[in-house]
């Protein structure tokens, strides 16, 4: 998403119509956007250094509640200090009264990026980003500040110049700061959101979001824990309902399968499918309670892995089913047995052909002495 073109950066490449006219920096280009904001490549007027600046869509100008939740994500962003959350330097008004946050700029690619052209992640780092993910949401519920929106598109893979691969939560637009945050947290909403609504993501959304009820950070080690769960797998536990209001209510009531059961044998070790299926419970009292319980639980695994997984096609058996992996994208895909066509077994054996071929020619032999003595004896 977030990635530089080569070479220096020009201001022909900038808008005709600068979103950020006015200010210290200037557009260059489009980087992306979301449902209520756009993403530009800016530069620094004076200091030529770049960044990432995040204004609100011109169609959303003087919506009071979306600028305040607009700022409240700068505020949570700014309180924030961890190497796994994207950095905010400023904060302010556009020239037509929009609000905007200018960020770090990130050079790599979203995890939604990966799975996309990967359709799947090696265990390993599977297992080390997500460690990186509850470093990041540990940090923050420490602030008393809820994400509410942990995703795919929302966790970049930041490429360093020293060629490492650093994780990092951007996009903080839903979040919730928890009553009992402690002093110098951002202060809450002066609205809060309205009881029943449900915020965040269906694919990604808590049970307790699911049915608009209030969350607290455990809402988010739910969500951490399915973006594991379709890493590893390529897919979420609730995926075969493709109607959001059946996928919000599988959320709420549908006990989630062991990722085990969609990998090949022994790709995924029964301490990962205890651990996910603990992360992914109905009730949020029966989860890991902190984000650091369930980072230390993945570290214990990830610290006991050996080997890698396979790279080319297998088919192996696993609970009467036979698994398929294709090659590249890592995706599994389960055939039934009644529906696996076996290859036909030949009628009989090749040691069982030759003893028959032997006696055969052993018979003959017998056969034909058996005639040149009766031809004799006439």
């Amino acid at each position: 998403m977030h990635v530089r073109r080569q070479g220096c950066l020009h201001q022909h490449d900038a808008a005709e119509d600068d979103p950020l006219a006015g200010l210290p920096f200037s557009a260059v280009r489009r980087l992306g956007g979301g449902s209520t904001g756009e993403v530009f490549l800016a530069e620094h007027r004076q200091l030529g250094k770049v960044c990432a600046v995040k204004v609100l869509h011109p169609r959303f100008a003087g919506n009071q509640d979306l600028e305040q939740r607009f700022l409240l994500a700068a505020r949570a962003l700014g309180h924030l200090k961890s190497p796994n959350i994207v950095s905010v330097t400023g904060a302010g008004i556009t020239r037509d009264e929009r609000p905007f946050i200018v960020m770090e700029f990130l050079e790599g690619r979203t995890v939604a990026d990966e799975l996309a052209s990967r359709g799947s992640i090696p265990l390993q780092h599977a297992l080390g980003w997500t460690c990186q993910l509850l470093q990041a949401l540990g940090a923050a519920h420490a602030s008393g500040i809820v994400h509410r929106d942990i995703r795919p598109e929302n966790l970049f893979l930041y490429d360093s110049p020293e060629g490492s691969r650093t994780l990092k939560v951007v996009d903080f637009g839903l979040t919730r700061i928890l009553p009992n945050a402690p002093p110098g947290a951002p202060h809450p909403l002066p609205v809060p959101t309205d009881a029943n609504t449900v915020v965040g993501s269906p694919r990604y959304i808590s049970p307790e979001g699911a049915q608009g009820q209030p969350v607290d950070h455990r809402a988010d080690l739910y969500s951490a824990a399915l973006v594991l769960y379709t890493m590893v797998t390529g897919h979420g536990p609730f995926d075969h309902q493709q109607d959001e209001d059946a996928l919000l209510f599988a959320h709420a009531t549908e006990a989630a399968q062991p990722p085990s059961r969609f990998m090949v044998a022994n790709a995924v070790p029964p301490e990962l499918d205890s651990a996910l299926l603990r992360a992914l419970r109905k009730d949020p009292s029966e989860r890991f309670q902190t984000a650091d319980e369930f980072r230390e639980a993945l570290e214990r695994i990830r610290e006991g892995l050996t080997g890698a997984p396979p790279s080319e096609p297998e088919l192996r058996e696993l609970d009467g089913a036979a698994i398929t992996l294709p090659p590249r994208s890592g995706r599994v895909r389960a055939i039934p047995r009644a529906a696996a066509k076996p290859l036909p077994s030949p009628l009989i054996s090749t040691r069982e052909a030759l003893f028959l071929f032997v006696g055969t020619a052993v018979l003959a032999a017998v056969v034909a002495i058996m005639l040149g003595i009766l031809r004799a004896g006439r």
